[in-house]
């Protein structure tokens, strides 16, 4: 990851998966490649990365994902206030492998026992989203 300029790799099999956060993006979900935005990651990669202007593109093999944040880019554990027995776990921003054991212990303990006594996730609950402007993290784009 280079923080600097928001741009990500890593190696799948034989080939790279990179991408790049677009902060002027509106919230919410939206479909499809974006190939002017696939041109901006490669041009700021190229920067950090000067293999990526070598690289090329497999357009066939490119495709799009939904990077799941909250807005103070925190994950979101806890019971839903909409929803009688419903208990959200997401919005890890990428983080989710290495937080799903602690994670799925704390749910499971919500399910079982209405709290989670293991690892505490109060902090992590809904409330946290409906008040003042939430401080954020900082190298999580």
């Amino acid at each position: 990851i280079d923080t600097g300029r928001g741009v990500y790799l890593r190696s799948e099999g034989g080939r790279v998966l990179f991408g790049m956060d677009d902060p002027e993006q509106p919230a919410g979900f939206e479909e499809g490649m974006d190939w002017e935005w696939l041109e901006r990651v490669l041009t700021t990669g190229a920067v950090r990365f000067p293999w990526w202007e070598e690289m090329g593109v497999d357009r066939r093999g490119s495709w799009w994902g939904y990077y799941e944040v909250t807005p103070d880019h925190a994950p979101l554990i806890g019971f839903h206030p909409q929803a009688d027995g419903w208990i959200d776990v997401c919005g890890f921003s990428g983080h989710g492998v290495m937080h799903a054991p602690a994670a799925g212990a704390a749910v499971a303990e919500l399910a079982t026992l209405g709290a989670s006594r293991t690892v505490p996730v109060e902090a992590f609950g809904h409330g946290r989203l409906t008040g003042p402007e939430p401080a954020g993290e900082a190298h999580i784009f």
